[in-house]
């Protein structure tokens, strides 16, 4: 039994069964016995929920289960988390349980015990090795992110806002008649807090476009109306929509936004 598998048992799951990949919750791959027992059940729960929340699309994902001849010597029982790209399906992580082999094998070497006591009973641990490529995992996350937006004639990145480089820009719809020096107050107010890119130049629209490109998610305009009552344009990213809001209320708004859920 594991207590923690609770957190994750209607955690969905995409399972490759013969050549088709299902999609089921933890709870229901342990009962089909598709997946050996919880423990090896929650860290794929686990993993799934870390690259659902990097922008990876779980529908093109799949838990690839390695043939005999395709495992480690060591493990019981072998998953690859493989995810379709434009280069075709890309391993991510090599998932292995390698249940008692590790200490049983030092312990044999050895001729120590390596037992713990779980409530009243001994037991030897178990290992559940996961090994990440981070460079494609970067890659694959990036890739997913990225849409050409033909409708509205833009490439955007649409990266989650907690993973976004740049988490706001501040634009000044021009430079003269105190917009820039109000930019400039705004953007000192907030780029302590916040990753924040400040841009001056250019057709407005231009400006959108390229902060779409390197997945800003927030766009702060400054314009005539903002010296009049203090309230600025903050415009979506992925739905182009823009609402008026409070200076004021920036930071509430933007904490909020950016926030890892």
């Amino acid at each position: 039994e594991l207590d923690k598998f609770s957190e994750i048992e209607n955690t969905k799951i995409p399972i490759q069964v013969d050549d088709e990949v299902k999609i089921m919750t933890c709870k229901e791959a342990v009962d089909s016995k598709i997946i050996p027992n919880k423990f090896v059940s929650y860290y794929l729960g686990i993993l799934t929920e870390f690259y659902e929340k990097a922008g990876v699309d779980i529908q093109k994902s799949r838990f690839r289960k390695l043939g005999e001849k395709e495992k480690a010597f060591y493990a019981e029982v072998a998953f690859d988390f493989e995810v379709e790209t434009t280069t075709g399906w890309l391993e991510l992580v090599a998932c292995n349980y390698r249940a008692d082999y590790d200490l049983t094998s030092h312990a044999t070497k050895s001729k120590e015990k390596f037992e713990v006591m779980d409530n009243d009973e001994k037991v030897l641990p178990h290992v559940f090795e996961i090994s990440m490529g981070i460079d494609r995992s970067l890659y694959t996350i990036l890739e997913s992110g990225l849409r050409e937006d033909k409708e509205n004639d833009r490439i955007v990145l649409s990266l989650k806002p907690y993973l976004s480089p740049i988490h706001v820009g501040v634009l000044s719809l021009v430079k003269k008649d105190g917009l820039a020096e109000k930019t400039d107050e705004i953007y000192l107010k907030i780029k302590r807090k916040y990753d924040v890119f400040l841009d001056h130049s250019g057709a407005i629209g231009r400006r959108y476009r390229r902060l779409d490109e390197v997945g800003a998610p927030y766009a702060i305009t400054i314009d005539h109306q903002t010296l009049q009552d203090d309230t600025v344009t903050l415009r979506m990213r992925d739905s182009m929509e823009q609402n008026r809001i409070k200076v004021s209320e920036l930071d509430e708004i933007l904490s909020k936004e950016t926030a890892f859920p």
